[in-house]
């Protein structure tokens, strides 16, 4: 048996909770995880696994390949800015909303889509959104048709995570081609490019944050051939092609 562990650890897991995923965790041989820290984390507990790192692929998308939306780098309208995904602690969402209230709100319009599954932190964007108009949410469910309208409604996807262990919405934002800035937090692939695919700043700096939004609304014409080098099919081929050579040969080797 195989096991593809998304988070080695609970988001917030109290001690009991980490170690009975220890436990679970060393119950299986061929282990497959997303990024280099939760890799370490699994050698650091289970030494004679046979571990894998499997990236999260980009998802198809009927999007372009050029941002049909991108508009000039002289335009005067607000910059849109989305953060997309469920409403949680772990998200940073508090960080994105201090460096909203840091920027202009004649220059960007943030929005918040995603479920909310955190009270205090929706109610932390409703209570933004009274005090700043440039700040609009649907803390909702949200339907797969409605995932590209959402996308090309938008100019920049932040991921201003505190945690990371590997972003289904960084996978979307690749295939939607639509430019990110992210957090230190979040690992971007091999893939990305600064400053043609988008910004990292250092997570939970709202000043940072600020100026890498502001940085980006001055260069946005650097972003209009984003995630140019990535090809959806051939990286789910890929991962299927390293998945099967994995199982096949496990007892050949440790860890890739």
């Amino acid at each position: 048996m195989a096991l593809f562990c998304h988070d080695v650890y609970p988001k917030n897991g109290r001690s009991w909770e980490r170690a009975l995923s220890r436990f679970t965790i060393r119950q299986f041989t061929n282990i497959f995880v997303q990024t280099e820290a939760e890799f370490g984390l699994i050698r650091s507990f289970h030494p004679k696994s046979v571990c894998t790192i499997l990236s999260h692929p980009a998802y198809p998308s009927p999007r372009p390949s050029v941002l049909g939306n991108s508009k000039p780098p002289e335009s005067s309208d607000p910059l849109k800015v989305l953060f997309f995904g469920y409403i949680r602690e772990y998200k940073g969402i508090e960080t994105l909303l201090t460096a909203a209230a840091q920027v202009s709100s004649e220059k960007f319009h943030f929005h918040f889509v995603g479920e909310a599954r955190d009270r205090d932190v929706a109610e932390s964007i409703r209570t933004a959104s009274q005090r700043q108009q440039n700040i609009t949410y649907d803390l909702s469910y949200v339907s797969q048709s409605s995932l590209a309208k959402i996308f090309d409604a938008s100019d920049l996807l932040v991921l201003p995570y505190s945690k990371a262990t590997g972003s289904g919405v960084l996978a979307m934002a690749k295939g939607m081609r639509v430019p990110v800035i992210i957090s230190d937090s979040v690992d971007p692939g091999s893939a990305f490019s600064p400053g043609r695919d988008g910004q990292i700043f250092t997570s939970g700096d709202s000043a940072h944050l600020a100026s890498s939004l502001e940085e980006f609304r001055t260069n946005r014409d650097y972003f209009e051939n984003c995630w140019a080098d990535v090809k959806p099919d051939d990286e789910w081929s890929a991962m299927a092609r390293k998945l099967i050579d994995n199982l096949v040969h496990s007892s050949s080797g440790r860890c890739d």
